[in-house]
């Protein structure tokens, strides 16, 4: 997530410079290149930048969100059926980490912030669909989203703190 590949070329010196797009729009910073190999570069995504830049605001390096709760994706027409599920949203709750309060275990997250979270476990972005854990990545720990949620067969809307794994 702190890092996205590019297909362009990033010579030694470029490092720390803007990576812009077609339409003149700054959408990251250059950080390497691969070596021995042509126009393929890695640039850290603007979102991660601008994430950063607000995290330092109050003096204080947060960091991003880590916590070990899992999910599972639900891709497949046997799990939708159990859930009692249709369409192609959600993935459920399997495992929680120690400083986890607000999920529980077999809540079924169907989107965050109002992104719907698809069964394969992406949300569409900016930069395309990715991982919905790129949610939790665009904001500091400490910093809440809003989750949209099935807790035992019943809709629901919860405020989720960001945390980090102690």
């Amino acid at each position: 997530m702190l890092s996205m590949q590019v297909d362009a070329a990033i010579n030694p010196g470029n490092s720390g410079g803007p990576a812009i797009n077609a339409k003149g729009e700054i959408v990251g910073i250059a950080m390497q290149n691969l070596t021995k190999a042509s126009n393929i570069a890695y640039i850290v995504p603007s979102i991660i930048v601008n994430t950063f830049l607000q995290d330092t605001k109050d003096g204080k390096i947060d960091g991003y969100h880590n916590s070990e709760t899992k999910v599972q994706l639900l891709n497949n027409d046997t799990l939708k059926n159990h859930y009692e599920l249709k369409g192609d949203k959600g993935v459920v709750v399997t495992h929680l980490d120690k400083n986890e309060h607000e999920l529980k275990l077999g809540d079924i997250i169907l989107a965050i912030d109002n992104n719907p979270v698809m069964s394969d476990g992406t949300i569409k972005t900016f930069y395309g669909n990715l991982s919905y854990k790129h949610a939790f990545h665009t904001k500091s720990v400490g910093d809440t989203l809003k989750l949209s949620i099935i807790r035992d067969k019943k809709d629901m809307e919860l405020t989720y703190t960001l945390k980090k794994k102690t």
